[in-house]
């Protein structure tokens, strides 16, 4: 009986000190913020040379990637050329290992007669950061982008866009907003 007294003793100290010992443990910090993805519409900006808004759609099997359409709502003219356009842009988007996503994308170069003279790619990463402020807690309405412009001359058929010898001509950062959903109340 004795034993007894003596083991249950030992296991209530032990079980104390160890309660007191876990007790004492930081909390763990609160988990990031888990963004929905790029699915959805978006307002781009790059420091005066180019505005668009741009559609991004998720794969209906794999949201972590999908298809982006690129639309213009400015291009600085010198970007490409005096007197040229470029098509909207076309392309894709992956979640990478890094939590950030790649993307590529593909537009024509159109001279003032309409005609194709060049093949523009796009290439970079999205991540959900503030630009000005890294630090700052992730908005999952903004996300910077890291992107690389190279180009090629002439209308690069779509089968050879990934054997192509492209041409960076100019990278940078921008920064697109998603755009908001406002329900509008049917009249009564």
């Amino acid at each position: 009986m004795k034993k007894m007294i003596l083991l249950m003793a030992m296991l209530l100290m032990v079980s104390l000190l160890f309660g007191t010992a876990w007790a004492k443990q930081p909390l763990p910090p609160p988990p990031t913020p888990v963004c929905g993805g790029l699915t959805g519409t978006w307002h781009g900006e790059e420091s005066g040379d180019m505005r668009w808004m741009t559609i991004h759609t998720s794969d209906n099997l794999d949201p972590s990637k999908g298809e982006m359409l690129m639309n213009w709502i400015y291009v600085n003219p010198n970007l490409i050329g005096l007197g040229n356009t470029m098509t909207p842009g076309h392309g894709v988007w992956q979640l990478n290992s890094d939590g950030m996503y790649d993307y590529t994308w593909y537009a024509y170069v159109i001279n003032p007669d309409g005609s194709i003279i060049g093949t523009i790619r796009v290439s970079g990463i999205a991540v959900f950061q503030n630009l000005f402020d890294p630090d700052a807690p992730v908005d999952c309405n903004t996300v910077t982008i890291y992107y690389e412009f190279a180009g090629v001359e002439g209308e690069t058929p779509v089968g050879d866009l990934g054997t192509a010898t492209f041409f960076p001509f100019t990278n940078g950062v921008a920064v697109e907003k998603r755009v908001p959903m406002v329900v509008t109340p049917l009249p009564q």
